[in-house]
């Protein structure tokens, strides 16, 4: 005779929605897979391809054999590595971007002309603008009185900049930033830096939820990059997550991948545990 019959099509899971985020080393974990993720500190990763996301932990295993023995007696765990695959339909999503081409997210900030500018009347390597942003390194701004080709070496948040020319120019000058609102500009490295993030990707079955939290995740093999007619310009990014510090109910454990799960509301899982 078989054990108690418990199989529930409540707890068969098939995603309907998939969608991924993106936010800062250090950024806290969501507690739990209810937690809403809103713009900032987490930036979503917009439409996804209908596959959805790929988990995948690849383990490297090796067999130990002894004299004795046509069995192997041991297997030893040599590497794990984790990796979360998905292709984002959202080609110009600036994090979509940022993160294909490996470049820092403020490479894709779009220039902007404001009038809150200010300079003085001997030479100087400052302009003032309440408008400064981190982002605003290394683009390139005009104005009144600030020769061609000046580029920002520094930025003051909120503040100013200092520039690569002296500015001449009195009052209030117009200021360019880059090269327009809507256009941006950036060279991709000939060498890699590291541009680590914290990744969250959240899946829906109904009111069933499970939430995958990446506490250190990196590009590291971004797929290819068609621009075609037939069909849209789909971007795959195969992120790989390094360990670090998660903290869950309270307690802080060393790993790279923390799991949510809601079995929603008509499922029963009492009789699975003690």
């Amino acid at each position: 005779m078989v054990a108690a019959d418990v199989r529930d099509t409540e707890l068969v899971y098939a995603a309907g929605d998939v969608v991924g985020y993106v936010a800062a080393l250090g950024t806290t974990p969501p507690i739990n897979a209810d937690v809403t993720l809103t713009l900032s500190p987490w930036y979503c990763l917009g439409w996804l391809e209908t596959s959805g996301a790929l988990y995948k932990p690849t383990r490297s295993l090796k067999e130990v054999t002894a004299a004795g023995s046509l069995s192997s007696i041991r297997t030893v765990v040599t590497s794990e590595v984790k990796t979360i695959t998905a292709i984002c339909l959202e080609a110009l999503n600036p994090w979509v971007r940022a993160l294909f081409d490996d470049v820092p997210i403020t490479s894709l900030s779009p220039g902007r002309t404001d009038s809150t500018g200010t300079s003085t009347t001997s030479a100087s390597a400052t302009v003032g603008d309440t408008h400064a942003v981190a982002g605003d390194r290394g683009k390139a701004v005009t104005g009144t009185g600030i020769p061609v080709s000046t580029t920002i070496i520094d930025v003051t948040p909120g503040t100013g900049y200092t520039i690569s020319h002296n500015a001449t120019a009195t009052g209030t000058p117009t200021l360019t930033i880059g090269e327009g609102a809507q256009l941006a500009g950036y060279i991709l490295p000939e060498v890699r830096k590291v541009n680590q993030y914290a990744f969250c990707f959240d899946s829906f079955d109904g009111d069933k939820k499970i939430r995958l939290f990446g506490v250190r995740g990196q590009v590291n093999n971004p797929g290819d990059e068609t621009l075609q007619q037939a069909d849209t310009t789909n971007t795959s990014l195969e992120i790989t997550f390094y360990p670090d510090n998660i903290t869950l109910d309270g307690v802080t454990t060393r790993g790279t991948i923390a799991r949510y799960i809601d079995y929603g509301a008509l499922a029963d899982v009492s009789s699975y545990f003690p």
